[in-house]
């Protein structure tokens, strides 16, 4: 329900300048301004008058106390200048004899325009009963000189740098507003964009440490290409329930970066378990109960899985040439560190990465590994994990593609995310972070190797080809759709 303020603001923007918004105004205004500029005098006058009263009305009538008080001042001020006989613009002049003495009532008329405006943003203080109203008023005033004098100093001050004409502005306007339940500073340093940065750093840093999470990390750690997936604590997410079908090696680390930037980090679904594949976990009702409470849900589940979630969920899922991802899954795992496999317990699907050559990975019939590599798009969209799918399962998979919100494609993923973030109603990002890419890893994060990128033989392609047989049509059935 739109409050009291949302109003007055929805009211107050109707009428720029004493014209109407809109191009019917502008040209109106122009004309005016250019031809007759003495008409228009009046007709600014009614204007100023009729959002002053608009403005007035929210603080329920305690704001006239301030309005009167400046118009006993202004007033007698007008009426002398009035009668003075002294004009810079001789009276016998038809019409435009009075201009000055115009210009001074004017001037009057825009100061008690400027206090009504102050006394509008205050007005949630005059609704809920609050006392000292006139020390409220003068505060806001003093503040607003504050913002415009000083404004560029505090912003020095806090960022180590001048602001530009755009931060300046968006610097002051945070100084200003009073619907953010933040100190002055910290309301002007987040509406710029530098500030937003440092508030977020500082946030991230009140976490608990995590890999990856500091925006900003220490100068003697390591740079991590992995970006912080924890979500935007300046952010609060008012969309649809979004759940994302994370596939190993489809770009979904980089499409997580740019969705997760859109949510609170408390809207975000904190299970511990989301990089487990559904073969490896099996997932109980109880589990998609307790994500129902959160506005984005993702990692390496299936269809039914988020299906379970609830139809009022948006489902995503990103998918890439079924047999770029599979050799890209091998190299990715034979990246990883033998040190690593030793100290975090070890893990069986890259232990055998490491332990074969691409011929016996591909031809491996491993009851862990197979779910991993055959047909895993298929797999996923209709949860079946046994040696052997069924006969039917290519077809089930496309219907059950159908049945997601949105398909993206990972050889096209800046389109993808522009037509994803307008489905969605978030900003359309100017290009897709690059995260997870495995040459990057492996310079820059200890827990990876350089590592030969697979070169396939005779054997390897026809294993590809018969891992890959059903995938491939999902993904034409993919690449049909794209949205």
């Amino acid at each position: 329900m739109p409050t009291r303020r949302d109003t007055v603001r929805a009211r107050t923007v109707k009428y720029a300048d004493g014209f109407p918004c809109g191009p019917t105004g502008g040209i109106l205004r122009r004309v005016m301004d250019t031809l007759l500029p003495p008409v228009t005098w009046p007709v600014r006058a009614a204007a100023a008058w009729h959002r002053a009263r608009h403005d007035i009305a929210a603080t329920r009538g305690a704001g006239w106390l301030v309005l009167a008080l400046l118009a006993a001042i202004l007033a007698p001020i007008c009426v002398l200048y009035w009668q003075t006989p002294n004009d810079l613009i001789p009276d016998r002049v038809p019409v435009f004899g009075r201009v000055d003495d115009l210009g001074v009532i004017m001037a009057s008329l825009a100061a008690l325009r400027q206090a009504a405006a102050r006394l509008a943003e205050l007005a949630p203080d005059f609704a809920d009963g609050q006392p000292g109203l006139v020390l409220a008023f003068g505060r806001a005033v003093l503040l607003g000189l504050m913002s415009n004098t000083l404004g560029p100093i505090l912003y020095r001050a806090s960022l180590g740098s001048w602001p530009t004409r755009q931060a300046r502005r968006c610097f002051t306007d945070g100084l200003l507003r009073r619907d953010v339940p933040l100190p002055p500073l910290l309301r002007g340093l987040a509406e710029t964009p530098a500030g937003t940065k440092q508030i977020r750093t500082l946030l991230q840093l009140t976490q608990p440490p995590r890999e990856g999470a500091a925006l900003l990390p220490p100068a003697s750690a390591r740079r991590m290409t992995v970006p912080p997936l924890s979500g935007d604590p300046l952010t609060f997410w008012r969309g649809p329930r979004v759940a994302f079908l994370h596939i190993e090696k489809s770009a979904g680390t980089s499409v997580l970066g740019v969705l997760t930037a859109q949510f609170h980090p408390g809207q975000i679904d904190p299970d511990p378990l989301r990089t487990l594949p559904p073969h490896v976990l099996h997932r109980l009702p109880a589990q998609a109960r307790a994500a129902r409470l959160f506005r984005l849900v993702r990692g390496h589940y299936d269809l039914p899985y988020l299906e379970a979630l609830g139809p009022e969920f948006f489902r995503v899922i990103f998918l890439r040439d079924p047999r770029r991802r599979l050799l890209s899954l091998y190299h990715y795992w034979r990246s990883v560190t033998p040190a690593v496999l030793a100290t975090e317990g070890g893990n069986h699907t890259i232990a055998l990465a490491h332990k074969l050559s691409l011929d016996e990975f591909l031809t491996s019939d491993d009851p862990i590994l197979r779910p991993s590599i055959d047909n895993i798009y298929t797999r996923r969209l209709i949860g079946a994990y046994g040696h052997d799918l069924p006969p039917d399962a290519a077809n089930r998979a496309v219907a059950a593609l159908a049945r997601l919100d949105f398909v993206g494609i990972t050889e096209t993923i800046d389109e993808s995310l522009a037509a994803l973030a307008t489905r969605l109603r978030f900003p359309v990002p100017s290009s897709a972070p690059r995260a997870n890419v495995t040459a990057e890893i492996a310079r820059a994060d200890p827990r990876f190797r350089p590592a030969p990128r697979p070169q396939p033989g005779p054997a390897a392609e026809a294993a590809l080809s018969r891992l890959t047989r059903l995938d491939q049509i999902v993904y034409e059935a993919a690449l049909a759709r794209q949205g």
